[in-house]
């Protein structure tokens, strides 16, 4: 083949080369290609792979079904053909708030346990604190509740719900069910209430801790917000503290008069004899 009838057939491979590539560039572009808004993440579904197993409900890479993993704000590009794709907001959990996980994917819990870890079905031990949290709606579901907040001039008397039952007359320790000897200064708490109950309590000496955590540094703006937190929290909990009070009062007003009324003797009725 002479160089004259070459150059033809390398402009026409050449020519086709081109065609893939902008022809592929174009199917990724206008076909492929999403845009997921900050706030929002995508929950992809694949439509090819090996099947799931029975107690499997969120898929792996290479699996058919719902992907576990889920895609962040940004450009994304995915075959529409092999997936598919929703739309949902992420988790935001605001300061004085907390996070109370209970997880449908992972191992079953052993007999006696109703907290899990992190690789377990169930509510999860450890709890979610502020922030922004990109969890497959599928897969977890997460129940937003408010933090333990103890007022200044109260005290946080703390039971655990979960472990081995301490010993008759003795403070729970660690992993150990019953009432804790240590106590809650005034502060936040993100704790969780199905492993730890807390009773707020007034206490006869108002005092203020100052505490401080090294190495951290905490910006004006953030103190500012976690303050009204705090704040909205405190307030919560002294309008019950002064609900209970009244209550109490209340009671107390009536168990007196009630009781005054049955130590007065009773009149004798005025006779109608003339």
């Amino acid at each position: 083949m002479s160089d004259g009838s070459k150059k033809p057939m390398i402009k026409l491979v050449l020519t086709l080369v081109l065609a893939g590539v902008l022809g592929y560039g174009a199917w990724l572009w206008f076909f492929c290609r999403f845009y997921v808004k900050p706030g929002y993440m995508a929950v992809i579904t694949s439509k090819m792979g090996s099947p799931l197993p029975p107690d499997q409900i969120l898929a792996k890479p290479g699996q058919k079904g719902i992907l576990e993993d889920v895609l962040g704000e940004g450009r994304h590009f995915l075959n529409p053909i092999l997936y598919t794709r929703e739309i949902y907001p992420v988790l935001q959990i605001a300061p004085g708030q907390v996070g109370m996980v209970t997880s449908k994917v992972g191992t079953d819990l052993p007999p006696g346990e109703f907290l899990a870890g992190d690789n377990q079905k169930g509510i999860w031990r450890r709890v979610l604190g502020p922030g922004t949290y990109r969890m497959n709606p599928h897969g977890y579901f997460i129940e937003v509740i408010p933090a333990v907040s103890i007022p200044i001039g109260y005290a946080g008397v703390i039971t655990s719900l979960s472990g081995d039952q301490a010993e008759e007359g003795d403070f729970a320790g660690v992993n150990q069910k019953g009432v804790r000897g240590d106590i809650l200064q005034p502060g936040l708490y993100y704790l969780n209430p199905r492993e730890f109950k807390v009773d707020v309590l007034e206490i006869g000496v108002n005092q203020v801790s100052l505490l401080q955590e090294g190495g951290r540094v905490y910006t004006k703006a953030q103190l500012d917000v976690q303050n009204r937190a705090l704040e909205v929290l405190n307030q919560n909990m002294l309008d019950q503290q002064q609900a209970k009070r009244m209550d109490y009062m209340s009671q107390s007003a009536e168990l007196f008069t009630s009781t005054r009324d049955a130590r007065q003797p009773r009149q004798a009725a005025p006779s109608t004899d003339r």
